[in-house]
């Protein structure tokens, strides 16, 4: 019965994967919900600090434009609270790849998509591995081990698998994709304290945006909320595939 279950998943795997490489283009818009735990700070932590260790939900916005001409467009919006939002768009055109945060007065150019992608990782995550599941890598699934396929669950709509596993480095991973098109309609990961790691690149976009005070609270921020543990979940709301994307819509100036 378990290799059963390994069998079904790995032809799960499998159709996923020839799905998004079988498509001509692929949009959608979607939220992205991120929930940090608390964390302990002594009495002569500072405010920021303290604000900073609070249980805290944030929220996400965001669009994904796909084709196969190599043009992507990726677009996010987070309502950190009612006065102060945090996003950015992703672009290339085929010709120019590059990425300007919502607090960038100019965005940054990169030498090639694949570069973009690895740019704007950590700050939207799910929406550059759908472009690598739509250029044909199994960044999302190859590292899902000890995984069994628990049930079936209506999801806005849409009958899909639900299929729950373990990463590389033991997180905790939930999909649910579409019985009908192969495709992932939510992904949801469980990230333990002290398991990501933050590389030093993550805020080497900030110095040249921000003054160095500022720069110091934003890692203070990521270091803090590596000691937490955070449950992650994207999902996609209005898929639209194999639909003839207007060149426009990838230009830098283009709105969702």
């Amino acid at each position: 019965h378990r290799v059963d279950r390994r069998q079904r998943q790995m032809c799960i795997r499998d159709r996923i994967l020839d799905s998004y490489k079988g498509l001509d283009s692929f949009a959608a818009s979607g939220s992205m919900m991120m929930e940090m735990s608390a964390i302990p700070v002594g009495e002569n932590a500072s405010t920021f600090e303290k604000a900073s260790a609070q249980k805290t939900t944030m929220r996400s916005d965001f669009s994904i434009l796909l084709d196969r001409s190599n043009k992507l467009r990726l677009e996010w919006e987070q309502k950190v609270h009612a006065t102060f939002s945090n996003g950015g768009v992703a672009w290339s055109d085929g010709i120019q790849h590059a990425y300007k945060p919502s607090f960038g007065a100019d965005p940054v150019t990169y030498d090639s998509a694949s570069m973009l992608l690895g740019a704007v990782q950590g700050v939207s995550s799910m929406l550059p591995e759908t472009a690598r599941l739509f250029q044909g890598t199994a960044s999302l699934l190859s590292p899902l081990s000890e995984s069994i396929i628990v049930g079936e669950e209506m999801l806005e709509g849409v009958q899909c698998w639900v299929v729950t596993g373990k990463n590389s480095v033991d997180q905790n991973v939930t999909l649910w994709a579409s019985k009908q098109d192969n495709l992932i309609r939510r992904y949801r990961i469980v990230f333990q304290p002290g398991s990501i790691k933050i590389p030093e690149s993550a805020t080497e976009l900030l110095s040249d945006k921000l003054s160095e005070a500022a720069v110091q609270r934003a890692r203070a921020a990521i270091e803090m909320a590596a000691k937490r543990s955070i449950t992650w979940e994207a999902t996609f709301h209005d898929v639209k595939i194999d639909e003839k994307i207007d060149d426009a819509r990838f230009a830098a100036t283009a709105s969702r």
